[in-house]
């Protein structure tokens, strides 16, 4: 049998390594053995903590923030939910208790913090128009202003900014200063990962450009994993289509999130939308880095991003990736639209290394929902456009150009938990062992769930094998006796190119053999 000295005498990483794997009740109860165990179990015991807006979770928050223990603490996830007894949509009194919001200037008490994951609930909404949801975007931007600027250690210059202003500083009084802690002055703690569940779909350059957020998200930062949730329809919710905010949000993506110090050195990025994203809302990836993209990124997850132009597939293809995963994303195959409502024009996204203007052309897209309305101008009438992109171009051209990828999955992952965005590299939910899916499951590889195709009207559909599902509904129908007119001609209009599925399956069943087999070959020359 193994002694502790024995233990102690394994390599430092190995050691780490081992005690992950067990649980926090397992490393609490290690600590009581002995003195060397208590050595050994400490740090992975509190290297994660939780503050939850419920329980009791905010006393033990300040309790280990004011100890000696601290100093273990590298990963802390605070969470707004207000625990199992507030019923949501139900116009209940949505508020933050007081205990919670006084923990936050006591994040800057762990100094050895070097990750942060922030959640929200899934709903967002203005207050103007609200209804039902019961977190605002409002709140959202409260929230992370506050823990930005003590993790910033700038809140003396805040609040001399706010006095000034004329703020009554009697309406903060979570930020009496004699109530907070010394490391509010700072230095900054700077994040190398960051996950953020249910981001509003605002755009807020102010606070994505201040002080605070620079000095926490900038050079520093690794891993950025968020997940955007958007304006849903509620029973007194503006529809999705009409927040016109989220358009502005995503075109500007690349100034705010993914600016340029902050791309500049990721190592992985998941960018997850409750809703498709990509084509509309237009989020364009050749605007990143302002034109350079993203140099060291080798990791890359994306949930409901659409495919819909050509220049994506080579400018995926030039990351020089190592891992991709594509969950629940789609090509999109045709899209309505009026001649009014297309953009035409071009847009500078950077300079060449002689000072050259860099454009790119906007045509493809939509105009920005504001912009659509031209009345000086013809609108013309609808029509629908095919576009030329199909999974089968994609992925025979990624298996000539991809040479370095180790790792592609597509398929689905757990969106009903809202996990997918952070657990997309977990192991797949078909994995056989014992105790494998304790930090979550990746994607389901179902057929069903991959190479989907979606088209755009006044709203997204999923395709899905339409044409059988269409044809089987007819179908069942008049099997019932009931007459029903299939309107053939409107059915063509939305029918798959002849032999379409089978040719995408075949470029990913190639794809992915391509990618295993280099994988494979990449291991044995490094063995």
């Amino acid at each position: 049998m193994s002694s502790t000295f024995d233990l102690m005498a394994l390599p430092p990483e190995l050691l780490h390594h081992i005690l992950s794997l067990l649980r926090r009740k397992a490393l609490l109860r290690m600590r009581l053995v002995n003195r060397h165990l208590n050595s050994l179990a400490t740090p992975s015991a509190f290297r994660s903590i939780l503050l939850v807006a419920h329980g009791d979770s905010s006393k033990k928050f300040r309790a280990l923030a004011d100890s000696q223990l601290r100093v273990h603490v590298r990963d802390i996830t605070v969470d707004t939910w207000l625990g199992p007894y507030f019923i949501y949509r139900m116009f209940d009194r949505w508020m933050l208790p007081d205990e919670f919001i006084n923990c936050l200037p006591f994040l800057s008490c762990f100094r050895s913090l070097d990750s942060l994951h922030i959640r929200f609930h899934e709903d967002c909404a203005d207050i103007a128009g609200g209804g039902d949801a019961d977190e605002y975007n409002d709140d959202r931007l409260d929230l992370l202003v506050k823990i930005f600027q003590f993790l910033a250690g700038n809140w003396p210059k805040e609040k001399e900014r706010l006095e000034s202003a004329g703020v009554e500083m009697s309406n903060f009084r979570w930020y009496d200063g004699e109530e907070l802690p010394p490391t509010v002055n700072g230095p900054p703690i700077q994040l190398s990962n960051l996950t953020i569940r249910n981001l509003g779909d605002h755009h807020e350059p102010e606070f994505t450009s201040s002080e605070a957020f620079k000095l926490v998200v900038g050079p520093a930062l690794r891993d950025l994993r968020l997940h955007i949730t958007t304006e849903g329809v509620g029973e007194e919710r503006k529809p999705n289509h009409e927040s016109i905010t989220k358009y502005i949000s995503f075109d500007n993506l690349h100034t705010t999130w993914l600016g340029p110090d902050i791309v500049a050195n990721l190592h992985t990025l998941s960018l997850y939308c409750r809703e498709p994203w990509g084509f509309n809302p237009r989020m364009d990836f050749r605007r990143v880095g302002q034109g350079r993209g993203l140099p060291n990124l080798k990791v890359l997850a994306l949930g409901k991003y659409t495919f819909s132009h050509e220049w994506q597939i080579d400018w995926f293809a030039s990351l020089n990736l190592e891992k991709l995963y594509l969950d629940n994303c789609a090509v999109l195959y045709q899209y309505d639209g009026r001649p009014c409502d297309m953009d035409r024009g071009e847009v500078v996204i950077g300079q060449d290394e002689f000072g050259n203007d860099i454009s790119i052309s906007r045509e493809g897209y939509y105009k920005q929902m504001y912009d659509r309305h031209d009345h000086d101008g013809p609108h013309g009438t609808y029509g629908t456009t095919s576009t030329s992109v199909r999974w089968h171009m994609i992925l025979s051209r990624w298996r000539e150009t991809m040479t370095n990828l180790k790792v592609f999955k597509m398929g689905s992952g757990d969106w009903e938990g809202q996990k997918a965005f952070r657990k997309f590299d977990c192991p797949d939910p078909d994995t056989p062992g014992k105790d494998i899916f304790r930090f979550g499951s990746g994607l389901w590889q179902e057929r069903s769930d991959q190479l989907l195709y979606i088209y755009h009207t006044d709203e997204w559909r999923e395709w899905r094998e339409w044409e059988k599902e269409y044809r089987d509904f007819v179908a069942e129908r008049e099997r019932e006796g009931e007459e029903w007119d299939s309107d053939e001609e409107m059915f063509s209009a939305w029918r798959m190119e002849d032999g379409l599925r089978a040719r995408d399956e075949a470029a990913l069943d190639l794809f992915v053999s391509t990618v295993e087999a280099r994988a494979r070959k990449v291991s044995k020359d490094d063995r």
